[in-house]
């Protein structure tokens, strides 16, 4: 009987990329926490963890007239279940930003 590690490749990275990629698992399996939590709401930090935006860019959405977030005090909070129906309508980068440039090719 044949051993299945006898089959198996080695993956050789450089550190650096090997850190890149290991914070990148880790993003996204604290984003699918996020979504397994029994939270209600979503802050700012919440929509930074699942998406990958920036905290000024997370902070512009938020400001979005059609964004359904809320004020909580001096905290802005988005209801889980309207982000994630907000968030399956597709849009493009110059919708949400439209403000910056940094979504048109040189």
């Amino acid at each position: 009987m044949q051993n299945i590690n006898d089959n198996s490749e080695r993956i050789v990275l450089p550190i650096k990329e090997f850190d890149a990629l290991s914070k990148s698992i880790n993003d996204i399996v604290e984003g699918c926490k996020l979504l397994n939590e029994n939270a209600v709401f979503f802050s700012i930090k919440d929509v930074m963890a699942l998406t990958g935006w920036s905290k000024e860019k997370t902070q512009a959405v938020f400001n979005l007239s059609d964004f359904p977030s809320c004020d909580f005090g001096k905290k802005k909070i988005v209801l889980k279940t309207a982000f994630l129906n907000w968030m399956s309508k597709p849009r493009r980068r110059k919708e949400l930003f439209p403000e910056n440039k940094w979504y048109e090719a040189a």
